[in-house]
């Protein structure tokens, strides 16, 4: 016989802070001191004009609250993929 579960909802692991993708670029562009150009398209009618998620319900399922600022993580990500691309490039050149 099956057990029955109680299935958790939908949890976003976020801050609550609402940021657009351009926001996000024009950040990552900085902090990975690029030259990229960002290009924008106007939106196309299936993309969501807004969106940000709601972090209640991680704090309340999970006790779980986002400690680091978007900018902190995506330069740490950054950094790493940087880190990365080094090694992988010695590695080539071997």
């Amino acid at each position: 016989m099956e057990e029955t579960k109680e299935l958790l909802p939908p949890i976003h692991f976020v801050s609550g802070i609402p940021t657009t993708l351009g926001e996000l670029a024009e950040m990552a562009v900085e902090i990975a001191s690029s030259n990229s150009e960002i290009r924008t398209a106007p939106p196309r009618s299936y993309d969501v004009a807004r969106f940000y998620g709601c972090p209640k319900r991680a704090e309340k399922y999970l006790n779980w609250t986002a400690e680091t600022p978007l900018e902190k993580g995506l330069s740490n990500l950054i950094n790493a993929f940087q880190i990365e691309l080094r090694s992988n490039s010695q590695e080539v050149q071997r």
